[in-house]
């Protein structure tokens, strides 16, 4: 009974004895004394229901997140003293012991420097803490740094790092802490790639520079010289271009194409013109001195050479003088026609030049180490240097021109050209031949 309701009834029965007129002193006394026995008892009866309760009530903790606050110096070593830290992290235990421990590292100055997910994290070097899953580190400014991937500890999956620019610096796949597949490295400007083929960490022994312009070149990992390689005669290919067909290679970032006419321009002469873009990552040069010409009848084989330089352009201005004699005698005059290569494109189609993000996408896509094979640009820049002297081609650069030889009648025509100290080759049935 509650203490509100024990003090209504007191007060009926005090009201009831007076009504009827048997209230005195003493009974007035024994309810008051009955209202204090009650209490008594009421406050016993309580203290042993709390003390039985208390005896009974066993006490349970909520289990709390954990987060520790890290210190490390600019070598990723653990430091006690903030003063003297580079960087600082949060690092967050979950009160389920099944939960993801997360990460996040901060600059000094407050910006994040580092986010992700853990397994542990070593009390005195980071360097040998355990990532798992994806992790992105950050540059002051806020831009992306890397994002690696981990499983167990170890890097696993697609790694790539930026420059503070947002262009691409690295990319690899890992594979328990190995390369393996193709390793790109951008040049800062992005313009510039260099690709190595890795095998469970092993490197091959050659790698390709590749350039947005589609400018090429193989080198040796061992030291860095370029790898040039002499072309299989099956390698040698034809076009026709203007009616005249082209013999052609496409090998060593180069295209190296010859065509074979009969002039008569300075008298009566095989021409030789010759087409070279320089599509390598290297100078390269064209020399009269580096071209052999000879004929082959029978068993017998016989060198031609060519005209030189200066005898050609005293023959040149001979038939110059002729001509301006003739044109006031009122003689007509029909010139010889040039061989038109002007259009040259030989051994592919003009691609346009790709953005610098364009170029590392491309790159990016790439599953083996690329080919030599040379792809034109709308700027790439072709010469025509007339008749040819010794000649530097640039990357990027191609030019055309035409030496002359005797015409004298023969089976077979050959024509070797070296370039880098490479061999190419070319061969043409004379019995064809057309003036």
């Amino acid at each position: 009974m509650c203490k509100k309701m024990r003090k209504r009834f007191l007060c009926g029965l005090l009201t009831a004895c007076m009504v009827g007129g048997y209230a005195t002193a003493q009974t007035i006394e024994e309810v008051v004394n009955l209202e204090e026995s009650i209490d008594d008892t009421k406050i016993a009866q309580d203290s042993t229901l709390v003390d039985s309760l208390v005896a009974d009530t066993v006490v349970v903790e909520v289990p709390k997140d954990r987060v520790d606050t890290i210190y490390y110096d600019p070598n990723w070593k653990v430091i006690s003293n903030k003063a003297f830290a580079a960087y600082y992290r949060y690092a967050l235990y979950p009160a389920d012991s099944m939960a993801t421990k997360l990460f996040r590292t901060f600059y000094m100055n407050g910006v994040v420097e580092g986010e992700g997910n853990f397994s542990t994290l070593d009390k005195y070097d980071d360097n040998n803490s355990k990532f798992v899953g994806k992790c992105t580190r950050y540059y002051k400014s806020g831009k992306v740094k890397e994002v690696s991937n981990y499983f167990m500890g170890l890097l696993d999956g697609e790694y790539t790092s930026y420059y503070e620019s947002g262009l691409v610096n690295e990319h690899i796949y890992m594979s328990d802490n190995r390369r393996n597949g193709i390793y790109s490295k951008f040049s800062d400007d992005g313009e510039t790639c260099k690709q190595i083929e890795y095998i469970n960490g092993t490197e091959s022994e050659d790698y390709v520079n590749i350039d947005r312009n589609n400018n090429f070149g193989r080198f040796r990992c061992l030291d860095n010289k370029p790898i040039n390689i002499e072309p299989k005669e099956d390698e040698l290919r034809s076009e026709h271009k203007n009616g005249v067909k082209w013999l052609y290679y496409l090998k060593n970032g180069l295209v190296i194409g010859v065509t074979k006419t009969i002039s008569d321009e300075i008298g009566s002469n095989r021409r030789f013109d010759f087409f070279i873009l320089n599509k390598s990552m290297s100078n390269i040069d064209i020399d009269p001195d580096n071209i052999d010409a000879y004929s082959v009848k029978g068993d017998k084989r016989r060198l031609s050479f060519f005209v030189p330089y200066d005898k050609y352009m005293d023959e040149k201005e001979k038939r110059e003088r002729k001509k301006a004699i003739a044109i006031q005698s009122g003689k007509v005059i029909i010139d010889p026609s040039p061989v038109d290569i002007t259009i040259m494109n030989l051994g592919g189609d003009i691609a346009r030049v790709n953005t610098v993000q364009e170029f590392q996408e491309e790159m990016l896509k790439r599953s083996e180490l690329a080919d030599c094979t040379p792809v034109y640009n709308e700027d790439n820049k072709i010469t025509n240097i007339e008749y040819i002297r010794r000649t530097t081609i640039h990357p990027g650069e191609g030019v055309y021109g035409f030496l002359l030889t005797d015409s004298k009648k023969t089976e077979h025509f050959f024509i070797e050209m070296k370039v880098n100290g490479i061999t190419y080759k070319y061969k043409w049935d004379v019995l064809d031949e057309k003036k």
